[in-house]
């Protein structure tokens, strides 16, 4: 008797393949050729080096540039016989992707000429340390060929240089995630002036950044993580009607003009040392945040009220 599965036709097949992680879909490629071909026809496309390339000694430095080779060779080769018309993701991790940029190249034009909606390139280095006041620059630029689609919903740039400016073509464009890059306050502006659509905007360990002003009616997420040069604080104006706020690194002051359309709001100081000379600033930002309906606080807070009760009770 023939299986469930071999009675599906083929485009259902192909969704439920898609539907997978993409680790997960390509262990079924060895169930038989026809499965193999459906594998190549899946629309969500995931290359992680880590998954080829596990944590090593600088002695095992030759057993990894091994399975370097076997990441790029895979990747090669699912590129070239991929038989999907369109993707709706493609995203690629890999560490310094200078090694390796013809690969690179074209497995980011194999997502443009296939137009998928959500494009994930992840350059980092899985080694750097998130907490660090160290800076990495970027390892890699964004292809001239990129700003050229137009049908792009979602785009994440880690260790990326880009050009703002290119921004301009993505008129679709709904959410942006940017890390592990300078970014100037001029190129935070331009984007956002440029992108009129933008919905969901999350920055992780940008820096170059003194303070962050933001104006863009149709944001409803906004996200920082662990920009640590934000000296003169956060400020998003009456125009900006977010749903969503979060916010994890040093203690800076956050001015929300229209906190009354916040439904959701995090705020980690966990990064902060400093327990005196900032209660004007925790005012400030609890006066912003205090009627959303999920409010997540960090032990920072406990930590000062701890600080401010031994205070009082030492000059009693």
């Amino acid at each position: 008797m023939a299986d469930f599965f071999s009675l599906l036709p083929d485009t259902l097949i192909i969704l439920i393949i898609s539907s997978l992680p993409f680790k997960e879909a390509a262990r079924t490629s060895v169930l038989s050729k026809r499965w193999r071909r459906f594998f190549h026809e899946t629309k969500t496309v995931d290359f992680d080096e880590t998954h080829f390339i596990k944590e090593s000694t600088e002695e095992d430095q030759s057993k990894k540039d091994t399975q370097r080779r076997a990441f790029l060779d895979f990747l090669s080769d699912w590129v070239r016989n991929s038989t999907a018309p369109v993707l709706n993701k493609l995203r690629l991790a890999i560490s310094n992707p200078q090694d390796s940029a013809l690969q690179v190249n074209n497995c980011v034009r194999f997502a443009v000429d296939r137009k998928a909606k959500i494009l994930e390139l992840d350059f980092s280095d899985p080694s750097w340390n998130e907490e660090s006041f160290e800076n990495h620059d970027a390892l890699f630029d964004l292809p001239p060929f990129v700003y050229e689609h137009d049908t792009l919903e979602f785009l994440k740039l880690f260790s990326c240089h880009f050009l703002s400016s290119g921004f301009e073509n993505f008129t679709s464009l709904k959410s942006i995630s940017l890390g592990w890059i300078e970014l100037p306050n001029s190129s935070l502006g331009s984007l956002l002036s440029t992108c009129r659509f933008l919905e969901n905007l999350s920055l992780k360990k940008c820096w170059g950044l003194e303070y962050i002003s933001v104006s863009a009616p149709r944001l409803k997420s906004l996200v920082i993580d662990k920009c640590l040069d934000l000296e003169n604080g956060v400020w998003i104006n009456s125009r900006t009607k977010l749903r969503v706020f979060k916010y994890i690194g040093l203690l800076v002051n956050v001015e929300i003009e229209c906190w009354r359309d916040l439904e959701e709001a995090y705020l980690d100081y966990g990064l902060e040392s400093n327990l005196r000379d900032c209660g004007d600033v925790l005012y400030q930002t609890l006066d912003n945040v205090y009627s959303v309906s999920h409010l997540t606080m960090c032990s920072y807070m406990l930590q000062v009220y701890q600080a401010f009760s031994l205070y009082l009770n030492s000059h009693k």
